[in-house]
C-alpha cells in the first residue's frame, strides 16, 4: 500500500490552532529515493498551500533525503502551518494578501481557521485536545 489519509492538527499558537485537516501521501514507486508526494485535502488559506491542495515544502522538494521518515514529514507540514512564508508562495494571491495586510493571520488566529479566505465564514473541523497528533490510515482502495 502506497496511499495514506493523514489527518494533522493545527499547531498551537498559529492562525491554524485547533484546525484538524485531512491530507493525501503517496509513497512513489523510488521512495525512499524520491520524496513522498504529499497534498491537502481539506481546504486552505495559507500562501505555502494552493487551491489544490499542493505543498511548496522544501523537504518535499530539493531537501529531500532518503533519511527522513514519514513522521518528520508531516512534522514539518505542521510547522509550515505555524510559520507560513509569504516570500516564497504557492498560492501568489494567499501571499499578496498575507503581505498587504498584517492582520491577515491575527484575524485567522481569532476567529479559527478557516477552509479559504479569512472574510468567508466556513471553518475546518475542529478538535478537542492539547497535544499535537498525527493520525494516518492505508487507504486500501485506488
Amino acid at each position: 500500500m502506497r496511499y495514506f489519509q493523514v489527518t494533522i492538527e493545527g499547531p498551537q499558537q498559529s492562525p491554524y490552532e485547533n484546525g484538524v485537516f485531512n491530507l493525501e501521501l503517496f509513497l512513489p514507486d523510488d521512495y525512499p529515493m524520491e520524496a513522498p508526494k504529499v497534498r491537502f485535502l481539506t481546504k486552505i488559506y495559507h500562501p505555502n498551500i494552493d487551491k489544490l491542495g499542493r505543498i511548496c515544502l522544501d523537504v518535499l522538494k530539493t531537501n529531500w533525503s532518503p533519511a527522513l521518515q514519514i513522521r518528520t514529514v508531516l512534522l514539518s507540514v505542521q510547522a509550515l502551518l505555524a510559520s507560513p512564508n509569504p516570500n516564497d508562495p504557492l498560492a501568489n494571491d494567499v501571499a499578496e494578501d498575507w503581505i498587504k495586510d498584517e492582520k491577515v493571520p491575527s484575524r485567522l488566529l481569532a476567529n479559527g481557521p478557516k477552509l479559504t479566505h479569512p472574510r468567508r465564514t466556513k471553518r475546518a473541523p475542529i478538535e478537542s485536545g492539547e497535544k499535537q497528533r498525527l493520525r494516518y490510515q492505508r487507504i486500501t482502495t485506488r
